[in-house]
């Protein structure tokens, strides 16, 4: 076996040699995919689902799949794109399917008007918004806060 093929998974983070999060986010969206099929079948049944329950039931449970580790695959130190434009389209393309079921919009629905009409936050600020949260988080955590360099110390 080439060593660039191994991979290997850490806590749920699967990386591959080179390190790369392609597997990761491979793995995002075939997660999401499942959960938003069962959205779907929600959606479909004789019952029914509501637009709002629908759109509670995607951020409690396809959202949370999508965001999960997204502060370190996002991150990479400092550089002007923290993720690649695949990876962005790989999972607007996963809520771009559920507004649809949510919305119960046509596929050639433009993805901003998608979002609007779903009542969904664009991909790309969910993640600025799950980042910020989970910075805030562990900034405001004392025992992390303690560990954190000083203000003052930063700024000599």
């Amino acid at each position: 076996m080439h060593p660039s093929s191994l991979q290997r998974s850490f806590s749920s983070h699967i990386l591959r040699e080179p390190l790369t999060w392609k597997p990761h986010i491979e793995e995002i969206r075939q997660k999401a995919t499942k959960t938003i099929y069962a959205l779907s079948n929600l959606r479909n049944s004789k019952w029914g689902a509501s637009l709002i329950e629908l759109r509670k039931i995607y951020e409690g449970t396809a959202v949370p799949q999508i965001m999960y580790t997204c502060l370190i695959w996002t991150n990479k130190n400092g550089k002007k794109h923290t993720y690649t434009k695949k990876a962005l389209e790989i999972l607007q393309s996963i809520q771009a399917r559920a507004a649809r079921i949510i919305y119960g919009a046509f596929k050639a629905t433009l993805r901003a008007a998608l979002d609007i009409k779903a009542f969904l936050l664009p991909i790309e600020q969910q993640i600025w918004k799950h980042n910020a949260d989970t910075i805030t988080q562990l900034l405001s955590s004392r025992p992390i806060a303690n560990t954190a360099p000083s203000r003052e110390s930063t700024l000599r």
